[in-house]
């Protein structure tokens, strides 16, 4: 506990540090930027508690030391492609850190799904995964939501074909996640799938929908698994106005009803 403590209070300080920058900002002051050692520290919080959980590491690309990178260039490849399924094309980023060459043959995937007006680039800088990835040994999948599906690039989690398997954006999300996982030796026990915002309302769709395809999933700011069925419930479901019996009724054939899948939420 004492542990924990410390490493809550350290990290409230560094958070704290970004509020004040912020509210600077408001006031008109210069546009708020974490420094280096900011983001620095708050990779040392969360790779510290990591190790004390036994979390840390993947098989023999685990390195102690932190990225020596924050805003540069990665020493990985990040590359940009697209995928044709059946329910449309699907462009994405793909980091592949360096370590992978000495890694296990089998390697963990985490598919990381932006906010609305977000890209895989915004979402890559904000959440610093690639530097993660790059310390343990993980690859990294960031599909991107297009213009033409939503202008504001949010998936459609509060549609109701895009709630249930193998239909639209659900099932699209997972044949690229398949796609990777083929590709590149990805363990399949231990796919996982995390979001932002719109983006995390998705990955609870794709956590209820593809059960056995992730893992894991990991929620932040977003909305539960059928909050709404079309955008007027949505803004009601984001206002805290949500309808209970949307929520357990089925939307359509091919809705999956499993047990709950391990969430992470951060609200």
């Amino acid at each position: 506990m004492t542990y924990l403590d410390s490493s809550a209070q350290r990290a409230r300080q560094a958070s704290q540090r970004l509020r004040e920058k912020l509210q600077t900002f408001r006031l008109g002051g210069k546009p708020p930027s974490a420094s280096s050692r900011e983001t620095t520290d708050i990779h040392r919080i969360i790779s510290d508690s990591l190790h004390r959980a036994g979390l840390q590491g993947v098989g023999r690309a685990r390195r102690e030391s932190s990225p020596q990178w924050v805003d540069g260039a990665s020493p990985g490849v990040f590359l940009e492609d697209s995928l044709e399924t059946d329910w449309g094309s699907l462009e994405y980023k793909l980091y592949i850190p360096t370590l992978s060459s000495n890694s296990e043959a089998s390697r963990p995937l985490i598919v990381m799904l932006h906010g609305c007006t977000q890209s895989p680039d915004d979402f890559a800088a904000g959440t610093q995964m690639n530097a993660l990835a790059e310390k343990h040994g993980f690859l990294v999948l960031y599909p991107a939501q297009s213009v033409t599906a939503n202008p504001n690039r949010c998936w459609s989690w509060f549609r109701r074909h895009d709630q249930v398997r193998g239909k639209g954006e659900p099932a699209k999300l997972a044949a690229v996640t398949r796609f990777i996982a083929g590709k590149h030796e990805i363990d399949e026990r231990r796919i996982f799938v995390a979001g932002l915002s719109a983006g995390a309302a998705m990955a609870n769709v794709l956590g209820r929908t593809y059960p056995e395809l992730y893992a894991a999933v990991g929620s932040h700011s977003g909305l539960p698994y059928g909050a709404a069925e079309d955008v007027a419930s949505a803004f009601r479901a984001m206002r805290g106005m949500g309808n209970a019996s949307i929520r357990n009724t089925p939307h359509a054939e091919g809705r999956s009803l499993t047990a709950p899948k391990r969430t992470i939420v951060f609200h």
